[in-house]
């Protein structure tokens, strides 16, 4: 019997194959904004069709993979111009210290802010995965001109999923910071995270009514905790929900795998 694994990498290398056949008219090229030293490296995807429709894909941890490229191709040849971030200056700045978070969130939403201040359409939508669904969550509270969001296994509030996460990097940090800090409690390392974060769904104003969203959910998953995808959804009530069981990583690939066109209709309909 074929592994899951094995079975992945033949479904991804078939996929490779018919799309290098088939006729793609959307063209993409690297794209990059700049200001006061601050620079975006974004993968333009431009559809043939004159749109003003975009969308923004914040990819997971990691940077641009195939998933993401996917989606904008997807995406791009049904009518949207997709900007994929691919990162921006500071990005892989790493430090032990609590204050490595506020950069880090900091510095993700002023890119998403220089890349919408660079469009001049008429609907901007973002979707995410993983961090990049936390990314996403923040934008679309905290950017008017970003009207709908889809969140592929997505959290919060943050604190909660930094301090309780099974990533290897954010196990390394808790056990490093416990030693070093002298933290008595998981509950004390979540409250000290809070502190030095701007900005998260759970502290920031109501969203928008008029905002539409999405959220795929992993029921099992524990690198983004589920409790805090199901806090996320209980907060938002949005308008689309799909759980499906397996792990972070299987999730993220099934919904790319099976439910790749309800992300392009999500965003078709909130068009509308």
């Amino acid at each position: 019997m074929i592994s899951p694994k094995h079975f992945l990498s033949f479904i991804f290398t078939m996929t490779s194959i018919s799309q290098a056949f088939a006729a793609n008219d959307c063209k993409n090229q690297s794209v990059s904004f700049e200001k006061d030293g601050f620079k975006v490296r974004t993968l333009k995807y431009e559809s043939v069709d004159p749109s003003s429709k975009y969308i923004l894909v914040m990819p997971p941890t990691g940077g641009t993979n195939y998933l993401d490229r996917s989606y904008a191709e997807t995406l791009c040849e049904k009518g949207f111009n997709v900007f994929v971030v691919e990162g921006w200056t500071g990005d892989q700045e790493f430090s032990w210290e609590l204050d490595i978070h506020r950069r880090f969130y900091t510095r993700s939403q002023d890119a998403i802010d220089l890349v919408t201040k660079n469009i001049q359409g008429s609907f901007i939508g973002i979707l995410g995965t993983s961090v990049g669904a936390i990314h996403a969550a923040i934008a679309v509270q905290h950017h008017d001109r970003i009207q709908a969001a889809f969140l592929i296994t997505g959290g919060a509030p943050i604190s909660e999923v930094i301090a309780n996460s099974d990533q290897e990097i954010l196990l390394k940090m808790r056990r490093q910071r416990f030693t070093a800090m002298g933290f008595k409690s998981q509950n004390d390392y979540v409250q000290a995270i809070d502190q030095v974060l701007p900005m998260d769904p759970f502290n920031s104003s109501p969203i928008a009514p008029t905002k539409k969203l999405a959220m795929v959910i992993a029921p099992e998953d524990t690198t983004v905790p589920a409790d805090t995808q199901k806090s996320l959804r209980d907060l938002w009530r949005p308008q689309w929900t799909l759980e499906m069981s397996g792990s972070h990583k299987s999730v993220i690939i099934k919904t790319w795998l099976l439910h790749r066109n309800k992300v392009v209709d999500f965003f078709k309909n909130a068009t509308l």
